[in-house]
């Protein structure tokens, strides 16, 4: 049901401003999107939350003509504490750090778990059991965390791949100033058919498929992306110094076009409902 309402009869609901912060003032944001597809609620990646912390969240409406509501009244959610990151803290879940000194996915000779930094992060995958690494090339502050989630924690089947082997990527970079573009590298345990393709999840749009934006190595061992904080391949959409998206290797032969069953309860996505008065 929409919560639009109008005093004009005739008028339509035709976008929805939403704005999140840590802060009841909104003077900085998570996310400070508008939608006119998300009218009445909007999914929210894990991967933008931090445990333990309270978020304010408030919408405007607009109708057809560009005229908005007056900004509704603040709500309030507290996220709980659901770290899998605890010994050693070094953003990748415990049940997913590799522990095998032989493995060496950027291939230099040092063993990935002894590189592990700010700037380069591994994992074995929740799905077939391989392993990826994330090294940040360009732009990069940090990478906060990295983390392989089950491709069956979003059940939209709109434009979804059929086939996502490993699962999906989970991924906060810190990017070093405002607005920059974050060039990352993604190394594979075994190359990859020609096939393969890369795929993002986004709240606001769906699954969307990233594979022109990427570039695959020839030997396909490793892929490069170019996000945008604020902009191309930013899941939050807003310009605050975070890049956040769950993305994925996929094999892209053909895609799924049912209606979509919307974001499921699997711990990767949170949504809420508001509704509010023109």
């Amino acid at each position: 049901m929409d919560a639009f309402h109008d005093p004009d009869s005739n008028d339509t609901h035709a976008k929805t401003s939403w704005q999140l912060s840590t802060q009841t003032n909104f003077q900085s944001f998570l996310i400070d999107i508008e939608s006119n597809i998300q009218l009445n609620r909007l999914p929210i990646s894990r991967s933008i939350l931090s445990d333990n912390t309270t978020y304010y969240w408030r919408t405007q409406f607009f109708d057809q003509y560009g005229l908005a509501s007056n900004w509704s009244m603040i709500y309030s959610f507290t996220t709980m504490d659901t770290s899998k990151d605890i010994a050693p803290i070094n953003g990748i879940p415990d049940e997913q750090e590799i522990t095998d000194q032989t493995i060496d996915l950027d291939k230099n000779s040092t063993p990935d778990i002894d590189q592990i930094s700010s700037m380069y992060k591994c994992l074995n995958t929740v799905e077939e059991n391989a392993q990826m690494s994330i090294a940040g090339l360009t732009n990069v502050k940090e990478i906060m965390t990295f983390e392989s989630v089950a491709s069956n924690s979003i059940t939209e089947t709109i434009n979804r791949p059929t086939s996502i082997p490993w699962g999906l990527l989970n991924f906060n970079i810190k990017v070093l100033n405002l607005g920059d573009t974050a060039v990352l590298r993604i190394y594979f345990s075994t190359s990859v058919s020609s096939s393969a393709g890369w795929y993002k999840y986004n709240p606001i749009h769906g699954w969307q498929d990233f594979s022109d934006k990427v570039i695959f190595e020839k030997n396909r061992n490793f892929v490069t992306l170019s996000l945008t904080d604020g902009g191309l391949g930013d899941a939050d959409q807003t310009l605050n110094g975070i890049i956040a998206d769950p993305s994925a290797l996929v094999f892209i032969d053909s895609t799924a076009t049912q209606p979509t069953g919307g974001v499921d309860g699997g711990g990767c996505f949170v949504e809420t409902i508001l509704k509010v008065k023109k």
